[in-house]
């Protein structure tokens, strides 16, 4: 299922990757619905071979137009009995085995899974660069940890697919900016995990402009603290009562942002420091080198090359330094305008030519 509003520029591609799967034609459908568009999106998405909804009433946003496929899902089409649904972002484009990938987690008993987060536009400049990073170190030393110690990883949005069964128990009762974030926390709290497929591989293109990175960014923390707010004392509560350690691992996360918060101050404190010498600090300077070293270097280094084994991408950790006070701006913003409910569309236009050839191979170390 993808929700599309205005992809004409991307729409066919993810389609033709979809359509394209190394699994049994005959064994699942491409459905896109197009929101409120005003280009050749539909047009384009039925030449390509997918089934297509136009939907040009209501309120836009991810969360409304999955509502709107699940009611067509399981009243429309109901006789022709899908087991699951995958979602995708239309911008996206899939491995050839994704979907063989997630069949063979179902049938080991997952209802609700993950794939691998890939970048299609990697080298584009140096925003991307540094998000490309920053995405490996997540899916390496964040994501497959969380799997290993069985804990809910975290839903990117797209690229994850739910059992019909566990949407019909739940449903896609989401408010938030954040709808992947929050159906997450919903479903813990209910007793599901999310789990993650390392080998099922999903590419997503990033913003390649400062300016849309930051908006993308203020628009995920607006979102997250949307949920904290709204979620962080039940999985707090219930995790105590019930000594549920995956619940009280979800509350923690979703005090990041304080974390993007803490670096940004510190490391403005210790800037100042070093230029006043107030004494503000009680570390010593060796001990303080080796603690920047570790949080800025040595960690991303570690995840980068454990996924990549490329001593070459190191090199990817200096956009990643440079992209960090983007973080720290997009929370400031947030604080400033908690309430904002606006739905900000990412543009994309990234031709088929451009697309990053991450291999699964990498992917399986």
């Amino acid at each position: 299922m993808i929700p599309a509003h205005n992809e004409e520029n991307v729409i066919g591609v993810l389609v033709n990757s979809l359509r394209n799967q190394n699994y049994p034609k005959h064994l699942y459908s491409v459905f896109v619905v197009a929101d409120h568009c005003s280009d050749h999106t539909a047009e384009i998405a039925r030449e390509r071979g997918s089934r297509v909804f136009e939907r040009s009433q209501g309120p836009s946003g991810k969360g409304n137009v999955i509502r709107f496929f699940l009611e067509k899902l399981f009243n429309q089409l109901h006789e022709e009995k899908f087991d699951t649904v995958c979602f995708f972002d239309a911008d996206n484009t899939v491995h050839v085995d994704f979907l063989q990938k997630m069949n063979d987690a179902l049938c080991e008993g997952e209802n609700c899974i993950q794939g691998y987060l890939g970048i299609k536009n990697p080298r584009g400049n140096w925003v991307t660069k540094a998000i490309y990073g920053s995405y490996l170190v997540t899916n390496r030393l964040w994501q497959l940890s969380k799997e290993s110690l069985e804990l809910s990883a975290g839903c990117g949005g797209t690229g994850f697919c739910v059992t019909n069964n566990l949407l019909r128990e739940h449903g896609w009762s989401t408010e938030t900016l954040t709808e992947d974030l929050e159906m997450e926390v919903i479903y813990t709290l209910k007793g599901t995990r999310v789990s993650w497929l390392h080998n099922a591989v999903v590419y997503d293109e990033k913003p390649c402009s400062v300016r849309i990175a930051l908006r993308q960014r203020t628009r995920w923390l607006t979102g997250h603290l949307s949920v904290l707010r709204k979620y962080f004392f039940k999985l707090v509560v219930k995790g105590v009562k019930t000594r549920n350690f995956k619940l009280l691992d979800m509350a923690f996360y979703l005090l990041s942002p304080i974390y993007w918060f803490a670096v940004g101050f510190l490391t403005f404190m210790w800037a100042l420091e070093l230029i006043a010498h107030i004494g503000i600090f009680f570390l010593g300077t060796t001990e303080a080198i080796i603690l920047v070293g570790w949080m800025l270097f040595l960690y991303p280094g570690v995840g980068i090359y454990l996924e990549t084994r490329s001593l070459k991408d190191l090199t990817l950790i200096p956009y990643m330094l440079v992209f960090a006070p983007i973080w720290v701006l997009a929370l400031l913003l947030t604080i400033r305008n908690p309430n904002e409910k606006e739905w900000f569309h990412t543009p994309h236009g990234r031709d088929a030519s451009k697309i990053n050839t991450f291999s699964v191979d990498r992917v399986n170390h």
